[in-house]
C-alpha cells in the first residue's frame, strides 16, 4: 500500500505542475500512452483546460489515478498534462488519432454534495445499449458498497467523450464515470482510492477485456 500511495503522489505532481499555464508556444495538452489494449482509460480534465472559450477547472486527482491504473496494468491511457489556451477536446484527439474503436472509460469528478459515490453515464444511448456492462457495474458496485447512479441528469455523458463518439462513430464503446471527491482524494481518502476506486475500475477493465 505504501508503494502504491507513493506512486500516486508522484504521478499527481505531473498534473499539479501541468495546472500552470504552459505558454502560447505549447501546442498539445493531451498525452496518450499506447499499450495496444482493447480498453482505454481517459482523464480529460486532469489539468485545467479551455472549454467553450472558458476555463475548465481540474477534476482533482483523476490524472494521477488514471496514470496509476494505466501503468500498473499496461493499459492504454489518455490524460491531459498541460494547461494551454488552445481548446483541445479529447474527442477530437481520439477521432484524429483513429483510436475511437477502442472502449473508453472516461474518468471525471463530481461534487461532494451528491448523495451517490459514482455516476455512470451512457451519453445519448439508452441503458439497453450497455446492458452487459451496466449489469456488471451495478453488481460490482453493490458488492463493493459503492452507491451508484446511472444517467443522473447532471452526469449523462452527452457533452463529453461518450456523447461525441456516439455521434461521430455510432458505437457504444464509451462510458463516463463521475467519482465523488472522497473517492478521488489521494491524500485525505487514500483508503477509498486504493481499496474501492482503483479496484472497481480495474475490475471493469478485466470484464471488458474478456467480454
Amino acid at each position: 500500500m505504501t508503494k502504491d500511495k507513493e506512486l500516486l503522489y508522484l504521478y499527481n505532481e505531473i498534473f499539479v505542475a501541468g495546472n500552470e499555464y504552459a505558454g502560447p508556444e505549447m501546442k498539445n495538452s493531451l498525452d496518450f500512452s499506447d499499450f495496444n489494449t482493447k480498453v482505454i482509460i481517459s482523464a480529460p480534465h486532469s489539468t485545467r483546460s479551455t472549454l467553450n472559450n472558458k476555463l475548465k477547472v481540474t477534476d482533482m486527482y483523476t490524472g494521477a489515478i488514471t496514470k496509476f491504473i494505466g501503468e500498473k496494468n499496461k493499459l492504454s491511457h489518455l490524460v491531459r498534462t498541460k494547461h494551454i489556451t488552445k481548446e483541445e477536446n479529447i474527442w477530437d484527439y481520439v477521432l484524429e488519432k483513429k483510436i475511437a474503436g477502442k472502449f473508453f472509460l472516461d474518468f471525471h469528478g463530481t461534487r461532494m454534495d451528491n448523495d451517490f459515490n459514482l455516476a455512470v453515464g451512457t451519453g445519448y444511448f439508452g441503458e439497453d445499449m450497455y446492458e452487459d456492462e451496466l449489469n456488471y457495474i451495478k453488481a460490482l458496485a453493490g458488492k463493493m458498497d459503492i452507491k451508484l447512479a446511472v444517467n443522473h441528469p447532471n452526469y449523462e455523458g452527452k457533452v463529453g467523450l461518450t456523447g461525441h463518439l456516439q455521434k461521430a462513430e455510432s458505437n457504444n464503446k464509451a462510458l463516463q464515470f463521475e467519482w465523488r471527491p472522497d473517492y478521488r482524494n489521494i491524500y485525505e481518502n487514500i483508503d477509498n482510492v486504493l481499496n474501492k476506486t482503483i479496484p472497481f475500475m480495474e475490475s471493469i477493465v478485466e470484464f471488458l477485456n474478456y467480454k
